[in-house]
């Protein structure tokens, strides 16, 4: 913010607001991304095995 009076006076309004990363919120977040990283991985390591095998079939 361009003003550090207005942004001073709206910091105790927003307190329950302020990042944190030790929140619930955050480790939630945090705990999600991972498990969508594994599953996207875990998805295109399947893909690139399947493309192994069925090339090593001749059947690519």
């Amino acid at each position: 913010m361009r003003d550090a009076r207005f942004a001073a006076a709206f910091g105790p309004l927003n307190c329950d607001r302020e990042w944190s990363a030790a929140s619930t919120t955050a480790l939630a977040d945090r705990r999600a991304a991972k498990n969508k990283l594994w599953l996207i991985g875990g998805v295109l390591a399947a893909l690139a095995l399947a493309g192994l095998i069925l090339e090593w079939l001749g059947v690519l």
